[in-house]
Parts: structure tokens; C-alpha cells; sequence
């Protein structure tokens, strides 16, 4: 039996062809598509904005089918390509309507999704599909989840800070140790970017205020409650017992003391901003496998010179070891025992971004790559641009309203094509003596939007830093900085999402 979910390429967002279990979901987040042992899936996916990151529900989703109108250039689409994950949207709600008929005779069932230029079909897949689809994804059958390769951890029995340039993995996690060789590989000559320098809060630092708060028992008894809820499986269990940890991380505070520490490290402004951003480094944070869907939290704008300020934002990122969203990542990547999951906290002044980037790295691979296995990826990069702080950047949850500026560079000859043009319309920026201020933003005086040239001569500078960071850590990457003026500032470099 075959389902026809629609006709023309204006349905047909990536192409290709994916076989797994049809299954039903909300959104696509961590755990909505079931885990890696529960084999390949298609996913039908009822609500998508396009800023979701492909594989955040599981390196296990080898199709969508949303059932909303998608834009062809949309984070999820661009991603989808350079992952070869068929994609195929409805339009209207007569078309989410028919689509979902369909797809309802199939759910639960092996099938076929085939996307093309043509048209979209969804059908049964046939015994020798499904048994191609189990072997390569390892499939046989029940087995364990597949465990995420964490960093190992020295855990501190006191509190520590060291420089930023100075943190390792064991001690600080996989971020703060490549923000680390960022300062590095900045202070090369010719490297095109500038990294800031910062302090690190190693793992360890949060138990030990617990203990010295007397709270560690109540830390244990939660953080079991979050364990129970998520072997049940039930999202409203997860998300209040996710509460109750929070809860105690918050209460236990950081203290003052090393609050006050931390700001006489930054008691020379090197920027002038006189505004920190504090973010988050876990062991748990950046394999490839979760890399983009962590759930962690950064805040950004914290005074410099307030203690109680920069404590609060320290309590804030410890707490975020514990949102839904980061305990159900580490669930869906095999993590299960929440004592596993530490958090160190890097702190480094803040850029005064007039645009933020982040670029992905690896190349698009179209179609060919589900067809034609042996098909090279072409060699484009693929650059997102917001104004001020980038909160357009960050995905859904963001309140950002609008799409970046989306351009892709390719490698081998230069070209810059734009895809989108920004369209977010409040953007969080800095001004000297007001700090940071929500504003409106006016596209009639932004030169990314009036000046071609200009626009494509920033990206292929961009692209040139992005290139060279793939090269050096061994990998596609996603690449989050900011421009100020001439220098361009990356502020982490993580494995692009498998």
C-alpha cells in the first residue's frame, strides 16, 4: 500500500529516500522519536518552526514529514542536507490534513520515504528494506541504548578557578577545552579571528557548595527522582522532578566569595563592555552525537563588578544540568545515571557584537547522497547572520521571530549565495553606557541587507576562519562568534551534530 503526501517540489524540501518505523510526534526533541535501540524511524512531526536541529530527536530519524509549511532555507532544511535526511513539508492545512490520513494507515509500520522532484511517496517497506535499514543502524532486534562517550572527570574536592587557556577536558569539559585552544589557535599569526581569554568554575565546584550548604542529601534524594521519571518515561514526571533539583541547586546559591573572585579576574576590561557572559561546560555536553541539543544555559550581560550578579548567573548555569531538555539529551544519547553529569562554568568578558554567526561547516550532501552512496559532498559552507547578540541564532525557545541571513560559501571557488535575508525583527544589542538594550530592528539601514558586496566579502571571511577550524579539530563544525567593528570574535567551535 502506497501513500502519495503530495505533488510538486514545492513539498519536496530535501531530497532522497529513508527507511524506518513510521512514527507520530509533537515536536522534534530529544526523545519524542523513542531511542537509537528502538531503531530507524520516520518521523511524522506536527509542529516545526525550522530552527530545530535534525538530529536532536536521535541519529536514529532518517526522515521527517512535517505537517506545517517549511522554508527551504530554514536551519532544519539546511541541516537535513548536509545530513541526508529526506524532508518533506505541507504547505497548507488541507495539506497536513491529507498527509496525516496517509501516514495514519502506516504508523507503527516499516515504510519508505522517497522524496523527489516529482513528488513525495510514502509506502510499506518491503522485508529486504527493512532488514538493509536494521543492519546499518546496527538494529537486531531489543538491545541497551548506545552510551555517549563522556569526558572523563578529575572532580574537585575544593574550588579552583583557572584561566580559560589553561582548562582541560577532565577538569572543565570538552567546551571549556576548546574554547581554551581557541585563545591559541587565535594568537597565531594570520588566523583571521580573535578568542577572549576567561576563568573557569571546574567541575566539582557546585557538590562542593552543596556540602557546605548542608543540601547534599537533598541533591541525592532529587537527582534519583529525575533518574525514576525518566525510566518511566513520563515528560510531566521529568520536568517536576527536573524542578526539584533545580530547586536545590539554587537555594544552595554560589557563594560570594567566589563570586568575588571571578570579578577581580575581570577588573581590567579588555573589551569596555564591563559586562560578562557566564556559560555553561559539561561532561555531557558536546559529543557529537548531542553536540546543539545540551539544554544548558548561558546568560550573558551579567555586571562585571556585582558579586551577587555573576553568583546568581553561576547557580543559574549549575541549575541548567538539570532542564528537560538536557536530561532527556542525555537519555536518548544512552547517559542514565544522572551523578554521571558534572558542570564547570566558563566566564568571559562580553564582545560588543553589531552581528553574531554561527557556521556549519560540513558540506551540503543533496539527494546523491541517499542515491548514490559514493557521491562527494559539495564543498559549501553555510553562514548565519543575526544582529546584536544573535538570540535569532539559538533555536527554538529563543522568542525570536524572523529568519538570519543565510548565505553559503563555496570553498573551492569563493562564490557567496544568499539564501535568506534577515528578517528577525527585535534584536538584543549593545550601546556604549546604556548596556544591553532590546531594539527594533531597521533593515533600511542595515549594510548586510543593502550592500551585496559587502555582505558576501564578510561571509567569505567568515567562511576562511570556519574552514580553518574544521581543518585543525578534525571535523565539521558548528561555529558561534560575533563581529565588532573589523575583529571578528569566535567564542566555541563544536562537532556539527551527526
Amino acid at each position: 500500500v502506497a501513500a502519495g503526501l503530495g505533488e510538486g517540489s514545492k513539498k519536496s524540501i530535501v531530497l532522497g529516500k529513508g527507511v524506518g518505523r513510521l512514527v507520530e510526534c509533537d515536536r522534534l526533541e530529544p526523545g519524542a522519536c523513542g531511542t537509537e535501540a528502538d531503531g530507524s524511524v520516520i518521523a511524522f512531526v506536527w509542529n516545526v518552526d525550522g530552527s530545530e536541529e535534525v538530529t536532536c530527536a536521535g541519529r536514529h530519524v532518517t526522515g521527517i514529514i512535517a505537517a506545517r509549511a517549511l522554508n527551504p532555507t530554514s536551519h532544519l532544511a539546511v541541516r537535513a542536507r548536509q545530513e541526508g535526511v529526506p524532508l518533506t513539508a505541507t504547505p497548507s492545512a488541507k495539506g497536513a490534513e491529507n498527509a496525516a490520513r496517509a501516514a495514519r494507515e502506516l504508523m507503527g509500520d516499516w515504510v519508505q520515504l522517497t522524496v523527489n522532484d516529482g513528488g513525495v511517496l510514502l509506502g510499506r517497506a518491503s522485508a529486504q528494506e527493512r532488514d538493509e535499514a536494521r543492519y546499518r543502524g546496527g538494529v537486531n532486534g531489543p538491545k541497551a541504548p548506545p552510551s555517549a562517550t563522556l569526558n572523563p572527570r578529575l572532580i574537585s574536592d575544593g574550588v579552583e578557578c583557572v584561566r580559560l587557556a589553561e582548562a582541560v577536558a577532565e577538569r572543565a569539559g570538552r567546551k571549556a577545552a576548546t574554547c581554551g585552544d581557541l585563545t591559541r589557535i587565535a594568537a597565531r599569526p594570520g588566523s583571521g579571528f580573535t578568542a577572549l581569554d576567561g576563568i573557569v568554575v571546574p567541575f566539582g565546584a557546585m557538590e562542593s557548595r552543596l556540602r557546605e550548604c548542608g543540601r547534599w542529601s537533598a541533591y541525592q534524594n532529587a537527582i534519583a527522582a529525575v533518574d525514576a521519571a525518566t525510566r518511566r518515561g513520563s515528560p510531566p514526571d521529568i520536568e517536576r522532578a527536573c524542578d526539584g533539583v533545580r530547586d536545590v541547586v539554587t537555594d544552595a546559591g554560589c557563594s560570594l566569595e567566589l563570586a568575588a573572585t571571578i570579578c577581580a579576574g575581570f577588573f581590567e576590561s579588555q573589551l569596555g563592555t564591563g559586562l560578562l557572559a557566564v556559560r555553561a561546560s559539561a561532561n555531557v555536553d558536546d559529543p557529537a552525537q548531542m553536540s546543539g541539543c545540551g539544554g544548558h544555559v548561558s546568560v550573558v550581560g551579567v555586571q562585571a563588578d556585582s558579586c551577587a550578579a555573576v553568583a546568581e548567573a553561576i547557580a543559574q548555569v549549575w541549575a541548567s544540568l538539570f532542564t528537560p531538555e538536557a536530561v532527556q539529551t542525555r537519555a536518548a544519547a544512552g547517559v542514565g545515571a544522572s551523578a554521571d553529569a558534572h558542570m564547570a562554568v566558563v566566564v568571559q568578558e562580553m564582545a560588543p557584537a553589531a552581528v553574531s554567526f554561527v557556521l556549519h561547516t560540513g558540506g551540503r550532501v543533496e539527494s546523491v547522497k541517499s542515491l548514490n552512496p559514493g557521491a562527494l559532498p559539495d564543498p559549501r559552507l553555510e553562514v548565519e547572520l543575526a544582529v546584536g547578540l544573535g538570540e535569532a541564532l539559538a533555536g527554538s525557545g529563543s522568542g525570536s521571530r524572523g529568519d538570519p541571513w543565510r548565505v553559503e560559501v563555496d570553498l573551492a571557488t569563493g562564490a557567496a549565495t544568499t539564501t535568506a535575508f534577515g528578517g528577525v525583527g527585535t534584536a538584543r544589542v549593545y550601546q556604549p553606557h546604556l548596556g544591553l538594550r532590546d531594539e527594533a530592528v531597521d533593515y533600511s539601514k542595515q549594510e548586510l541587507s543593502l550592500d551585496a558586496e559587502a555582505r558576501e566579502r564578510l561571509c567569505r571571511r567568515l567562511a576562511a576562519v570556519g574552514a580553518a577550524l574544521e581543518a585543525e579539530f578534525g571535523g565539521p563544525q558548528n561555529v558561534e562568534g560575533c563581529v565588532a567593528g573589523d575583529d571578528v570574535y569566535v567564542f566555541q567551535s563544536r562537532p556539527q551534530p551527526l
